[in-house]
């Protein structure tokens, strides 16, 4: 159920940027057009990634199934990889964000890398 919804969710959100993107200019969209165009850019990554990882999971899973023999990969529920998803996410449009405000070093870069590793390792602390 939860993957049906995040990909029936993730169609909308990307036909409604699509069309967002080729009618308004950001000049004359104003703050509200700015936003939506984040939160619908964050909606539609969380859908990418999270059936990329769930994905991924599972083809690792079965290839470690069957190439190691004491202890293989756990499979990866769909939840785990919506909740890894939704902060993987966050780190392109805080990058976007930083974009509009200001020129992107490595120094940003690295910030924001450090804040989505944390987020990763605070969400498999608390899955497990």
């Amino acid at each position: 159920m939860l993957a049906k919804g995040i990909t029936v969710i993730t169609i909308i959100a990307g036909i409604v940027l699509a069309t967002i993107l080729t009618v308004s200019q950001p000049a004359t969209a104003g703050p509200v057009g700015v936003l939506a165009v984040f939160f619908l850019v964050y909606v539609v990554l969380v859908g990418i990634f999270a059936w990329s990882g769930f994905i991924v999971g599972r083809l690792l899973e079965k290839l470690t199934r069957k190439t190691m023999l004491r202890r293989p990969m756990q499979k990866v529920s769909f939840l785990h990889a919506y909740y890894i998803a939704s902060v993987l996410a966050l780190g392109p449009i805080i990058l976007l964000g930083i974009n509009t405000v200001n020129k992107i070093g490595i120094y940003e870069i690295g910030l924001v890398i450090i804040l989505v590793v944390i987020g990763i390792f605070y969400i498999q602390k608390r899955i497990k």
